[in-house]
């Protein structure tokens, strides 16, 4: 009996996953621009031909993975929520932000990786990126406003420096960096009870 068009989609969905899969263990163990599309495909034990039915380039490959990072980051942020609702709010976000970094190094570290490759850039000038980073800046511009920063915009640029900052460091070198110090510096300096 011939497959559904849901079984198709299924099996589709299932197989670009496990060449994600593939892609993102070897970015853990190599340098994204030294893993080639051969490589990735005998790791997911596809053919060259059925990998670029599924990503037209390695490129493309690297993109999807850092959507899927980015998806998984405001999923953290429950970006879906709505805006920062209290200072409470906010730091329990904040606490699940630090969290999955400690839990998930692996992940983050191809995803920094990946963010460092020169093809990556226009990436985030993407309709995509754009609008999840619209929404994410506008929710918490409101939630900065309503903790009475100064200048919301500066404090915004800060933070996120320092998320990136730390979450760079960490997972370079986890055994010397202290996630928590930045955790409860970040939860104390704008997650504050008004």
């Amino acid at each position: 009996m011939p497959r559904t068009e849901e079984q198709n989609e299924k099996i589709k969905n299932e197989r670009k996953q496990q060449i994600l899969n593939a892609a993102m263990l070897l970015f853990s163990k190599q340098n994204p621009a030294e893993v080639s599309i051969a490589k990735i495909a005998k790791e997911a034990g596809v053919s060259k031909g059925l990998m670029y039915s599924y990503y037209e380039s390695k490129e493309h490959l690297q993109k999807e993975i850092v959507f899927q990072c980015m998806d998984e980051i405001m999923s953290i942020f429950q970006m879906d929520k709505g805006a920062f609702v209290d200072a409470q709010d906010f730091r329990e976000r904040i606490d699940r932000l630090f969290d999955h970094v400690q839990n998930n190094i692996t992940t983050w570290s191809i995803y920094t990786q990946l963010l460092m490759q020169p093809s990556m850039k226009e990436v985030f000038m993407s309709p995509k990126v754009l609008e999840m980073m619209e929404d994410y800046q506008r929710q918490l511009y409101q939630y900065m406003t309503n903790q009475g920063f100064e200048d919301p915009e500066k404090e915004i640029v800060i933070m996120g420096a320092l998320i990136d900052g730390i979450s760079v460091q960490y997972v370079s070198a986890p055994e010397f960096i202290d996630l928590n110090v930045v955790r409860n510096h970040i939860k104390d300096v704008y997650g504050k009870e008004n």
